[in-house]
């Protein structure tokens, strides 16, 4: 049987349904599963041999209904599609999933728990238990389906084309290498210049260690860049590499520091559990990293925490104590930890 799945959403929403889709894919060989979404995100599903995706253009030839419809068309050409596993469950592939079934295809969506994320944030964390996480949604909604998951998924398969290009571009691993993506698109969810810069100074200027700099857009570009040309032994790979090619240079990091974005998420794809750190949101809004340990998580306790599931640009107190309260110490601490075990563990 060949399914449909539909995933067109965030990077970081797209990289939680892989470990579930993968662990699919393995428990049923016998079946197909064809995964639409955009084109930057296919490394996520390399490697298996009944993951095929398919590429949707949402600002281009599958814009708006029309464009769903050609959608429609094309991989009805291509593939005998049975059922449809929508993930999404918003415009536009409400629509895609409602052509399907009227071609007689069964369908199932997503329950996102929008009325349990809502009491998270009404009561805060401190008085509620942590709602269900995404995989838990996602592996619900292929169960609807009739396909049962587990949580063997440990990595997705090494590209070995785009690991050569990592060592080529940056040479033999000597050393530590440290990750770090101090951005996210929301002002709760970011740490301040200020403390992201004292945390890169004291890693550049760790004996026998290489800092990597994480991010997206043009202008998280260009300031990645200046803190990489003001600070020793700094590379900034931010709009420098494709999604595989960051993909394999996390697999040679010996820690990753993230905020809460979508850099924890595929540093869990590769095996690699992230040291996330959370402001305005809180792990028991469900989107924290596919099997990351509670001590990777760097946050601080108030009582209006979460204020939000995704993050937001406004601050009840005005002054985003949750984010701005976490110090560059509390993380370079959390990091030698981590650098501390992983070295124990290789002697």
């Amino acid at each position: 049987m060949t399914y449909l799945v539909l995933r067109f959403s965030t990077i970081g929403n797209v990289a939680m349904s892989v470990p579930v889709l993968h662990s699919v894919a393995t428990r049923y060989p016998e079946h197909q599963f064809v995964v639409v979404s955009r084109k930057l995100l296919a490394p996520m599903f390399y490697g298996y041999g009944n993951i095929h995706f398919e590429t949707v253009d949402l600002a281009g030839r599958h814009k708006g209904f029309k464009g769903m419809r050609l959608l429609y068309r094309e991989l009805k050409e291509k593939y005998d599609i049975q059922q449809v596993i929508d993930l999404q469950n918003e415009y536009p592939a409400i629509w895609l999933r409602r052509m399907f079934a009227w071609s007689g295809c069964r369908s199932f969506c997503i329950d996102k728990g929008r009325k349990a994320k809502r009491g998270l944030i009404r009561n805060g964390a401190a008085r509620t238990k942590p709602i269900k996480s995404m995989f838990d949604y996602y592996a619900e909604t292929f169960e609807k389906a009739g396909l049962k998951t587990d949580d063997s998924f440990v990595s997705i398969a090494e590209d070995p084309v785009a690991t050569a290009s990592i060592e080529k571009r940056f040479g033999h691993k000597e050393g530590q290498w440290i990750g770090i993506a101090p951005f996210a698109k929301y002002a709760s969810n970011r740490l301040p210049f200020r403390t992201t810069k004292e945390i890169i100074s004291y890693f550049s200027t760790r004996p026998h260690t290489k800092v990597f700099l994480f991010g997206a857009g043009e202008i998280e570009s260009e300031m990645l860049q200046q803190w990489a040309d003001v600070f020793g032994n700094v590379t900034c790979v931010a709009g420098r590499l494709q999604l595989d090619g960051e993909l394999a240079l996390m697999r040679k990091l010996d820690a990753m520091i993230c905020m809460d974005s979508a850099n924890k998420h595929l540093s869990a794809l590769i095996g690699q559990s992230a040291i996330s750190i959370w402001g305005g949101t809180h792990p028991y809004g469900g989107f924290y990293a596919w099997k990351q340990h509670a001590d990777n998580m760097l946050q601080i306790s108030l009582p209006c925490r979460p204020c939000t599931i995704n993050g937001t640009d406004n601050c009840k107190r005005k002054d985003f104590a949750c984010i701005k309260g976490i110090t560059a110490q509390q993380v370079i601490e959390k990091v030698e930890l981590k650098l501390k075990a992983k070295a124990e563990t290789t002697e």
